[in-house]
């Protein structure tokens, strides 16, 4: 009870103090859907990147150019033969003749579009992953505009693992915090599914990844995905699975649900008192 809105109330500390960058998932929202990991990406894709004509969209890009560039040491070599080029254009320009100016130019061009490519901050389509496509003309255009690289869905987890940690580094020294809520709520194969992609995103990079749910609620979902390896493991080590089938499954999803989940905190259900402190508008501190 309260999940959320202590999530909600974390979310703005963190924005107003600018301590953070946000995203917000609801996986119940989406619990129609067969693939969430599709829809989780896209909602990273979304919020934690600011727009390119805001103030700060414009400081994120030059970031993310700064972190790609140096991070690739091609890419750096081209950019500063482009600007001495252009440099030696510029200043001494009776040194060329008119067709070499016309490929420094081109080549000049052709960095600069380069360069703009590594400031798009996500070049995957999460779409690819729930096979939402729109058929061979819609799909060329759109990779055209994006510009990416990409060919299955394969390729869609490995350029968003690669893109992120780039955007994780461009946003320093705030961090990336996502915030994943009602997990609870959704069936036993989705948050298991739910539960996967948080591994995925937490060994790519450096994020923060809060859940809101009853973990209790979600330690039995994940127990009934799994009952069968748990009994499967049991019967391979020669124990009695029928006997103890409760125990073995629950057993499976704790020792699971422990490599994923780093840090707990229960929230208690509010009194009467508590309410009643609350109404009278005194600070939290003080109660």
């Amino acid at each position: 009870m309260g999940k959320s809105s202590v999530m909600r109330m974390l979310e703005s500390d963190l924005r107003d103090n600018r301590a953070a960058v946000t995203v917000w998932f609801n996986a119940w929202h989406h619990q129609k859907e067969d693939q969430l990991l599709a829809y989780l990406l896209e909602a990273i894709q979304k919020q934690a990147v600011p727009p390119w004509l805001s103030p700060i969209g414009l400081s994120f890009r030059f970031d993310l150019l700064r972190v790609r560039l140096f991070a690739e040491i091609d890419r750096l070599g081209i950019t500063i033969l482009s600007i001495a080029f252009l440099s030696l254009i510029t200043l001494w320009p009776d040194l060329f003749s008119t067709w070499q100016k016309w490929v420094l130019n081109i080549a000049y061009v052709g960095a600069v579009l380069a360069a703009l490519q590594v400031m798009i901050a996500f070049k995957s389509n999460p779409e690819k992953l729930a096979d939402k496509a729109g058929g061979l003309l819609v799909d060329t255009l759109k990779e055209l505009l994006r510009l990416p690289s990409l060919i299955g869905k394969s390729d869609v987890r490995q350029e968003f693992a690669n893109n992120l940690k780039d955007v994780v580094e461009a946003l320093k020294p705030q961090r990336l915090v996502i915030f994943l809520d009602d997990l609870d709520r959704c069936r036993a194969d989705q948050v298991v599914q739910i539960l996967e992609a948080i591994n995925f995103l937490s060994s790519v990079a450096p994020c923060v990844i809060i859940i809101g749910a009853d973990y209790e609620k979600v330690e039995t979902l994940v127990a009934m995905q799994f009952e069968t390896i748990a009994l499967r493991e049991a019967e391979n080590k020669g124990t009695e699975a029928t006997a103890d089938a409760v125990n073995l499954r629950v057993g499976y999803a704790r020792n699971y649900l422990k490599k994923i989940v780093n840090l707990r905190l229960n929230l208690r259900l509010p009194t009467s008192q508590d309410y009643r402190k609350l109404l009278s508008n005194r600070p939290i501190d003080q109660w």
